[in-house]
């Protein structure tokens, strides 16, 4: 039965150890895969350990379903056709995007919480969270070099737009077009929406 030693035979990484560091997954799951377990193994695993052999996924899929042995290692990386290596730089974009869309999902409440502290912050200076704003500035990069960015500022008054817009208050109706005013902030990434704007019709008392 094939399995990831020979893969790894001939490449820069000398041990399971090192290669499962630099890649990301436990040891425990190529262990998994030489013992056949290629079935219980997750997509995104699999993903991360052709790219991290330079191979498409299909090539590691057949080495370890079909026993193909003919999958050969040259120095540091395996031998790919022109069409596998582009194969392998589809793969890791696609696990890239995977990584942000991840660390979005853990940001989650940071992101629909902090324009709403700041806003309080901004309108009542003397408050001591005002302090903290500065210390953001590394986060806003990192939103804009993913290009994440905010349907509208807190306190906008913007048209209703239910595709953008979630109602603060169940059971409240509005028209689509009234003027309405954002309460937490929503987020795109580039064409893609995340969360929507929570909205209430506009107040004077924020």
């Amino acid at each position: 039965m094939n399995n990831c030693k020979e893969l790894l035979e001939n490449t820069r990484f000398p041990s399971y150890l090192e290669f499962s560091r630099q890649i990301g997954v436990s040891e425990l799951t190529l262990h998994r895969l030489d013992v056949g377990l290629i079935d219980s193994t997750s997509l995104g695993e699999l993903k991360k350990i052709a790219t991290g052999l330079n191979i498409s996924l299909d090539n590691l899929i057949d080495f370890f379903s079909r026993g193909d042995s003919s999958v050969q290692v040259s120095g540091d990386k395996l031998e790919d056709t022109d069409n596998e290596k582009s194969y392998a730089q589809g793969e890791k974009d696609l696990i890239f995007q995977e990584f942000q869309q991840s660390t979005i999902a853990i940001l989650e409440s940071l992101l629909l919480q902090l324009p709403t502290v700041i806003k309080a912050v901004e309108n009542n200076p003397s408050l001591p969270a005002s302090r903290v704003i500065p210390l953001l500035k590394p986060l806003n990069s990192l939103l804009s070099e993913w290009e994440v960015s905010a349907i509208a500022p807190v306190g906008s008054i913007v048209p209703y737009n239910p595709q953008e817009h979630q109602i603060m208050n169940e059971g409240e109706v509005l028209e689509e077009g009234e003027n309405v005013e954002i309460r937490y902030v929503g987020y795109r990434q580039r064409d893609n929406l995340l969360y929507r704007a929570k909205v209430s019709p506009p107040s004077t008392d924020f």
